[in-house]
C-alpha cells in the first residue's frame, strides 16, 4: 500500500482539494458574485411559536439479485422554545424495492398515505433509488400532517430541499407549500451538506463563510445566493425554493444551506431564519437546528434495531415454512462469507 503509486495518488488527491479551497476563497467569490456586506443580514435569535421538524431513515433488510426488502419510517419532534412537546413517529415498514416490486410498492404505499394514485409509476432499477422514494413518501405524509396542525408564527422544517425527486411526490410539496403559506407558517428546508458550487468547482459553503469573515461579519447571520452565480442550472420543474446559506449560532459553527418558499421576501426570510438561530445553540450540533437533530435521532433504524427487524423477518419466515436452506439460496452472498476472514 506504500508504493510509489499510492503516494502519487495522495500527493494528487491533496493537490486536487487544494485547489478547491484557495486561501483567497473569499475575496473570489465577492468577485464572482458581486456580494458585498449589504447581503448579509445580521440574527437576533427568537425562541416564540412552536417549531415541528420533519426526517426520515430507510436501511436494506435484505438483498437478493431479483428482490430486496427495506425498512423505513419517519417522524417529527416538535419544540417551543427549549421545551420539548410530544412528537410522533410512523411504524417501521417492510417494503419490498426489487427491480420487480418497487413500482407496485410505492403506488400502494403512496395511496395508503394520501388517498389518490400515484401521479406517474415509480420507474427505477436501483434499489437504493427505490428505498429513498419509499422513505420520501413518508416523510412528505408526516410533514403534510404537520402542516395542517401548525400554529400561526410557528415553523416547520424539512431536511433537505423543496425540491422532489420522484413527479409524483411534487403535488404533495406544493401542498405542503400552499397550507403553510395560508397558515402563516414559516416553512424551511434546511441541509447536512450541499454540493452546490461556483466557478465551475469551487465549493459554495466555505466561500460563504470566507467571505462573511473578510466582511467583518459576525454569526449569526443569512445571506440569499443568487442562483445565476451558482454551476448548476436547477431543473425548475420540481424545484420550489429559493436559496440561502445561513451561520446560526456564534462562533466557529458551520454555515448551512436553507431553501425558502420560492418568492420568499426579505422580511419572512428575516423572521424564518431569526427562529432557526434560536433553536440552533445545542453544544451536541452548534449551529444545527436542535428540532431537526431531535426528530433525525428519533427516527433513524439503527443497527441494533436492523438486526431486530432482520430476526422478526427470518421468524416471519419460519412461519411461512421457508427453511434456512430456501433463505440462504435466496438471499446467500458470498461477500458475507468473505467478511469471516
Amino acid at each position: 500500500m506504500q508504493g510509489d503509486a499510492y503516494r502519487e495518488s495522495i500527493r494528487r488527491v491533496a493537490h486536487a482539494v487544494r485547489d478547491c479551497l484557495p486561501r483567497d476563497i473569499g475575496r473570489l467569490f465577492a468577485e464572482h458574485s458581486g456580494m458585498t456586506r449589504g447581503d448579509f443580514f445580521p440574527l437576533t435569535p427568537r425562541r416564540d411559536g412552536i417549531i415541528r421538524a420533519v426526517d426520515g431513515s430507510n436501511a436494506t433488510v435484505m438483498e437478493a439479485g431479483n428482490m430486496a426488502v427495506v425498512a423505513a419510517r419517519a417522524g417529527f419532534s416538535s419544540f417551543s422554545g427549549e421545551k420539548r412537546l410530544p412528537g410522533g413517529l410512523t411504524p417501521v415498514l417492510l417494503l419490498q424495492a426489487g427491480p420487480r416490486d418497487a413500482e407496485r410498492e410505492f403506488s400502494h404505499q403512496y395511496g395508503e398515505c394520501f388517498g389518490f394514485p400515484p401521479r406517474s409509476p415509480l420507474r427505477v432499477d436501483d434499489t437504493s433509488r427505490a428505498a429513498a422514494a419509499m422513505r420520501d413518501t413518508l416523510e412528505y405524509w408526516v410533514a403534510s400532517v404537520c402542516a395542517g396542525h401548525q400554529e400561526r408564527g410557528g415553523l416547520l422544517l424539512l431536511d433537505g430541499a423543496l425540491r422532489v425527486s420522484e413527479e409524483s411526490h411534487d403535488p404533495v410539496l406544493v401542498g405542503i407549500i400552499r397550507e403553510c403559506q395560508s397558515r402563516g407558517v414559516g416553512l424551511a428546508a434546511v441541509s447536512k451538506r450541499t454540493a452546490a458550487t461556483w466557478g465551475e468547482r469551487y465549493p459554495l459553503l466555505p466561500a460563504v463563510r470566507a467571505l462573511s469573515r473578510e466582511l467583518g461579519v459576525s454569526s449569526p447571520w443569512w445571506v440569499r445566493i443568487d442562483e445565476e452565480i451558482l454551476d448548476r442550472t436547477r431543473y425548475s420543474q420540481w424545484e420550489h425554493g429559493d436559496i440561502f446559506v445561513c451561520s446560526l449560532a456564534r462562533g466557529n459553527a458551520l454555515p448551512l444551506k436553507a431553501e425558502l418558499p420560492r418568492g420568499c421576501d426579505d422580511v419572512t426570510a428575516h423572521a424564518i431564519f431569526s427562529l432557526l438561530s434560536g433553536c440552533s445553540d445545542d453544544a451536541r450540533a452548534e449551529g444545527y437546528p436542535y428540532p431537526l437533530l431531535d426528530a433525525h435521532r428519533n427516527v433513524v433504524i439503527t443497527a441494533d434495531l436492523l438486526e431486530q427487524i432482520r430476526s422478526d423477518l427470518l421468524s416471519g419466515f419460519a412461519e411461512e415454512g421457508l427453511l434456512a436452506r430456501d433463505i440462504g439460496e435466496l438471499f446467500g452472498d458470498y461477500h458475507d462469507t468473505f467478511r469471516r476472514y
